[in-house]
C-alpha cells in the first residue's frame, strides 16, 4: 500500500492537472426538457406528431420522455421544423441529448435522427442509436458515403440503468465532427469526402425515421433535455451543460509538465490478426505498457474506438487508414493532403501549450523490396521510382502544412508514420554492406529533412550501423530488414530525449511492423 501511494504522488508530480471549464451554451433552435409537456423552448418555430399522448418518468432533473416497458403510451415524437428549415443551411450543428435504457434489451434502436429516401436503395440522413451490446452508435450517410463512430457498451455504455449524455457537432466548414459522452469530448472525426447529411426531413425522437411503423419500432428507454443549437458548441459548453443537467462536476484535464512520450505505430489490419477482440487487446496492452502519451496508428480500421476505450485516450480519425490516440486533449484537426496519407490535429496540452501531431502513411506502390535484393540494382532506379509515388506525396503534404512549419517555434510539430521507405540516412555510403551494396537518397526522409524536420530516432541514435532500428519486419526476417516507420519533429521547444523499437512481445508480436516509441523534453523558453 506504501508503495501505491509513493507510485501516485509521483504520478502527480509528473503529470499535473487542470480544473475543468464550463460555459453556458446560449440559445437553442430546439430544446425539449420533457417537464409534463413537448413544447420547443428553443427560438425555431416546429410543430409536434404524436405529443398528446406520451407518457413521462422521474428524468435527469424533473420528468423524461418515458418509452420502457412502464409507459402508458409508447409513442415517439415527430418535430416538424418545415422543409425551408434545413440543418444545412448553419454552418456548424450540435444535438446533445441524456438517455437511459433498460439491461437486457438484446436489439437495437434508433434513438434519434433524420433520414429520408433519395432514390431507390439510397438515403441520406444521420441517426444516434442503441447498440445490441448496449453501447451507442452515431451514423451519417450524404446518399453515398457512409461513417459512423461506434464507442464500445464497455466503454461509453447507455444501458447500465443510468443516465447518459451523449451527443455530436458538425462544422461544416472545416468538415469536422466531435463526439461526446458524460461532458466529456471523446472523440474528434474528419468529415472530409462527405456531403451533405442533414436533409430537409422531419426529426424523429425515440424511433427510426426510416421505419414502417414508428411505433413498433419505438426506443425502448427515456429520453430527456435534448437540445439542437446552430452552431458547433464549445466542449466547455457541452461540460457547462453536463453540469447544469446532473449537478456534477467532471474529472480535471491531465497537464504535461515537461516531457511527452510519443508513438507511431502501423497495427496491420486493425491489430486483428490474433483476433477481432484478443488482437487489438493485445495492441492495446503494448500501447499500455509502452508509456505513450500519444500514439500515431495507421491501418487503424474499425479499431479506433476500442483503443481509444482501453487506453482512455481522446481518438482523432482522419480515415479509415489514420488516426491518432492521445492522453491530452485534442483541439483543432486539419484536412491536410489526402485522408488516406495525412492529417494533423492539434493538442491542447494545458497553460497555453500546443503541439500538432500529423500521422502519415505513404503509397506501399512500387513495393521494390524484391527489387533492392537484386545483383544489378541501381541507386538512380530506385530514386525515380520512390519519387514517382512517395516522394511526390511528401512533397505535396509538406507544402499544404507549410503555414504550420513557420510557426513551429510556436507550436511544434511531429510528423508520425509509416513511409513505406527507407531512408537516407540509413542507406548511406558506410553502410550499404547491410543494404546490398546500394546508397540510397531516399526522397520521402530526404524532403521532410529539408524542410528542417528531425529523424528523432537518428537523433538519438546516430550510428545507422550499430543501431539500425529496424521496423520490417518483426515477422519476416527473411527479407532484407529496414526502418521505415519515422518520428520527425521541428519545433525549438521539444527536444527528443530516449527512444526505442518495440518488435517482441510474450506472445506472437501481433503486427508486421514494429512500433517506434520516442519521449520528448518540453520546454517553454522562447
Amino acid at each position: 500500500m506504501k508503495q501505491f501511494y509513493l507510485l501516485l504522488l509521483l504520478t502527480l508530480l509528473i503529470q499535473g492537472c487542470r480544473e475543468r471549464e464550463y460555459a453556458k451554451p446560449g440559445p437553442s433552435l430546439i430544446y425539449l426538457n420533457f417537464n409534463n409537456q413537448i413544447r420547443n423552448e428553443g427560438i425555431l418555430p416546429v410543430e409536434f406528431r404524436g405529443e398528446k399522448y406520451v407518457s413521462y418518468a422521474k428524468g435527469v432533473s424533473d420528468t423524461c420522455l418515458n418509452l420502457t416497458q412502464s409507459a402508458e403510451y409508447r409513442k415517439p415524437i415527430i418535430v416538424e421544423k418545415g422543409e425551408a428549415n434545413s440543418f444545412s443551411d448553419y454552418e456548424g450543428i450540435t444535438f446533445m441529448q441524456w438517455v437511459k435504457t433498460i439491461p437486457g434489451d438484446p436489439n437495437s434502436y434508433v434513438i434519434a435522427g433524420q433520414k429520408g429516401a433519395i432514390e431507390e436503395n439510397r438515403s441520406m440522413g444521420w441517426l444516434i442509436r442503441k447498440t445490441p451490446t448496449g453501447g451507442w452508435k452515431w451514423e451519417i450517410s450524404d446518399g453515398i458515403n457512409q461513417l459512423d463512430y461506434s464507442p464500445t457498451a464497455e466503454h461509453q455504455p447507455i444501458s447500465d440503468g443510468r443516465w447518459h449524455q451523449i451527443g455530436f457537432s458538425i462544422e461544416k466548414n472545416d468538415r469536422e465532427a466531435r463526439f461526446y459522452y458524460d461532458g466529456n469530448l471523446k472523440a474528434i472525426f474528419s468529415l472530409e469526402g462527405i456531403g451533405n447529411v442533414f436533409p430537409a426531413n422531419s426529426l424523429y425522437i425515440g424511433s427510426d425515421p426510416m421505419a414502417d411503423d414508428p411505433r413498433i419500432s419505438s426506443f425502448n428507454g427515456m429520453i430527456d433535455e435534448l437540445g439542437i443549437w446552430s452552431r458547433v458548441l464549445s466542449d466547455a459548453q457541452i461540460a457547462g451543460l453536463y453540469r447544469f443537467n446532473s449537478g456534477k462536476k467532471l474529472k480535471p484535464l491531465p497537464s504535461v509538465s515537461d516531457s511527452l512520450t510519443v508513438m507511431t505505430w502501423n497495427i496491420w489490419n486493425g491489430g486483428t490478426s490474433q483476433g477481432k477482440y484478443v488482437g487489438v487487446k493485445h495492441i492495446a496492452s503494448i500501447m499500455r505498457k509502452s508509456g505513450a502519451d500519444v500514439i500515431s496508428v495507421q491501418e487503424t480500421f474499425d479499431s479506433g474506438e476500442m483503443l481509444a476505450g482501453e487506453l482512455d485516450y481522446y481518438f482523432y480519425r482522419r480515415s479509415r487508414n489514420l488516426s491518432i490516440l492521445s492522453r491530452y486533449p485534442l483541439s483543432k484537426s486539419y484536412n491536410a493532403f489526402r485522408p488516406k496519407h495525412f492529417g494533423a490535429i492539434q493538442l491542447d496540452m494545458g497553460e497555453g501549450r500546443n503541439i500538432l501531431v500529423a500521422p502519415i502513411w505513404l503509397s506501399q506502390r512500387p513495393n521494390l523490396s524484391a527489387y533492392f535484393l537484386k545483383n544489378d540494382a541501381l541507386a538512380d532506379t530506385i530514386e525515380v521510382r520512390e519519387m514517382e509515388t512517395r516522394g511526390r506525396e511528401t512533397n505535396f503534404l509538406l507544402s499544404e502544412i507549410r503555414p504550420f512549419i513557420q510557426k513551429s517555434d510556436d507550436t511544434p510539430i511531429i510528423i508520425a508514420g509509416d513511409f513505406n521507405s527507407g531512408s537516407h540516412l540509413d542507406w548511406t555510403e558506410r553502410n550499404k554492406e547491410n543494404h546490398n551494396g546500394l546508397v540510397v537518397n531516399f526522397p520521402a526522409t530526404r524532403f521532410i529533412k529539408n524542410s528542417d524536420f528531425i529523424d528523432a530516432y537518428r537523433q538519438i541514435y546516430p550510428d545507422e550501423m550499430e543501431t539500425p532500428g529496424h521496423t520490417w519486419s518483426p515477422l519476416y526476417n527473411q527479407g532484407l530488414q529496414s526502418r521505415m516507420d519515422f518520428i520527425f519533429y521541428k519545433g525549438d521547444k521539444i527536444k527528443p530525449s530516449t527512444a526505442m523499437v518495440i518488435d517482441t512481445w510474450k506472445y506472437e508480436f501481433p503486427s508486421n511492423h514494429a512500433a517506434v516509441v520516442v519521449s520528448f523534453l518540453l520546454n517553454d523558453e522562447e
